[in-house]
């Protein structure tokens, strides 16, 4: 039968009261996503899924469109030029 590495996991509100050991990292049940322990900071670091990545990069560029739309001349950069 083969073995199961369960690592610690827990909601964002519970983990957030707990700062765990140097290194240690949570499943974050509400986010979906690791969390790092370092020791000191209640609730850890959680880190970026996909999702998080992808809907930043996609506000950047509408941002940046909005801006480079009020400058007459050249585009800021060919990905943003339309």
């Amino acid at each position: 039968m083969a073995k199961v590495l369960q690592h610690r996991r827990d909601t964002t509100a519970n983990l957030s009261s707990v700062s765990g050991a140097v290194g240690e990292f949570f499943m974050d049940t509400t986010k979906n996503t690791l969390v790092v322990m370092d020791g000191s900071t209640n609730g850890g670091h959680p880190l970026a899924t996909e999702s998080y990545v992808d809907t930043s990069i996609n506000n950047l560029i509408g941002v940046l469109i909005s801006i480079s739309s009020k400058f007459k001349s050249t585009c800021i950069s060919k990905i943003l030029c339309k």
